[in-house]
């Protein structure tokens, strides 16, 4: 499915954070009521260190992880899955 918000490419920010040997991006579309798309989350120490501090951001204002994308069940990739409810 291809989802077409008008956006030029200047309205797309990539963040790629530390993950060790995992992976873990966060995607953001638009400039204003942006869509994020969060693909994978890297070890727990990525969640704790980088990935916490941007879903705050994106929660103060007032938006939400429109789509999360796993890259499978690879421990690696997806063991900060189990924090963001938490906040640790």
């Amino acid at each position: 499915m291809i989802y077409n918000m008008g956006a030029n490419m200047k309205d797309v920010v990539v963040k790629m954070f530390p993950a060790k040997n995992g992976d873990c991006f966060l995607v953001s579309l638009g400039t204003k009521n942006k869509k994020h798309i969060l693909i994978d989350c890297g070890y727990v120490e990525t969640y704790r260190q980088f990935l916490k501090k941007e879903l705050l951001k994106i929660a103060a204002a007032g938006e939400a992880i429109d789509l999360i994308v796993s890259n499978g069940d690879k421990i690696p990739n997806n063991n900060g899955f189990k924090f963001p409810n938490n906040n640790r």
